[in-house]
């Protein structure tokens, strides 16, 4: 029987010290491997007009994934993105029928040659841009169970939430001084410190508890704390006081001119 708090706290712990967005999803991708039983996986990050900005690969040549991704997602239709979006992971095969899959570039191109006979994947919207993972079986036929599939959804919680952390932080790449800057002005501890950070980057009190692994009432006592060394009474002023050129850009809307693909994807999404 698994669990699924040991799960997610595992994943939050690589998350929190990865050294960066691929370094993170490696390091899934080896604690996956033998809970689900893939043979090839790969993880893909979008900005909001679809353009690739990441990518992680076990088996695939990533330069190719990075090069040819937007491609083989204009190939989808609205309908067969959202089945790729739903809350769970998705089978390529509850979603695709086998002529359709036959006639897709990337069954062609990326998958056939690797003899990839089934795969599970789930993209998903966030602030930070489009984010999506696949993790496949190659032949003879071998299904995944659902028992596997179940554990995996359990896991893409943490999952979501460790690749948003990593991607704020490469987003908010040359802030150190100012944020030193903060620190030392208001005496804020280890904690303080982690937790302010997480909530200038957008992160609400439950996601910030689950990264660190500790209740949301703590994290709220923590900000009455922060709130109380920065001289600021809402989250909105202690992001202000913090806020570095790459910050304030978090909210903004996606380009008007995003590629089909992602403004199909990302606009059904925020609808729901």
């Amino acid at each position: 029987m698994f669990s699924a708090q040991r799960d997610g706290g595992t994943v939050s712990e690589l998350a929190l010290s990865a050294t960066s967005l691929a370094d993170f999803e490696q390091r899934c991708f080896s604690y996956l491997k033998p809970l689900v039983g893939f043979d090839t996986a790969c993880s893909v990050w979008s900005s909001h007009d679809g353009t690739v900005r990441s990518v992680s690969a076990l088996e695939y040549s990533e330069v190719q994934l990075a090069r040819e991704f937007p491609r083989y997602m204009s190939e989808l239709s609205p309908t067969e993105l959202l089945g790729f979006a739903a809350e769970r992971p998705a089978l390529d095969v509850q979603v695709l029928t086998p002529v359709r899959r036959e006639r897709l570039t990337v069954y062609r191109e990326l998958l056939a040659p690797l003899r990839v006979s089934e795969f599970v994947t789930n993209v998903w919207h966030s602030r930070f841009g489009v984010f999506g993972f696949h993790f496949a079986r190659t032949a003879p036929m071998r299904p995944f169970r659902a028992p596997q599939l179940a554990r995996l959804a359990q896991i893409v919680p943490s999952m979501k939430l460790g690749q948003a952390l990593l991607a704020s932080e490469e987003r908010a790449a040359g802030s150190a001084p100012s944020e030193l800057a903060w620190i030392a002005a208001w005496g804020l501890s280890s904690r303080e410190r982690e937790i302010a950070a997480l909530v200038a980057r957008g992160f609400r009190n439950t996601e910030i508890a689950a990264l660190l692994r500790i209740s949301a009432n703590t994290v709220r006592n923590h900000l009455v704390s922060i709130y109380r060394k920065a001289d600021v009474s809402t989250r909105a002023e202690l992001t202000f006081a913090m806020m570095s050129s790459d910050l304030v850009h978090y909210g903004r809307r996606r380009s008007t001119e995003a590629r089909p693909w992602s403004a199909a994807l990302t606009g059904q999404l925020r609808q729901r």
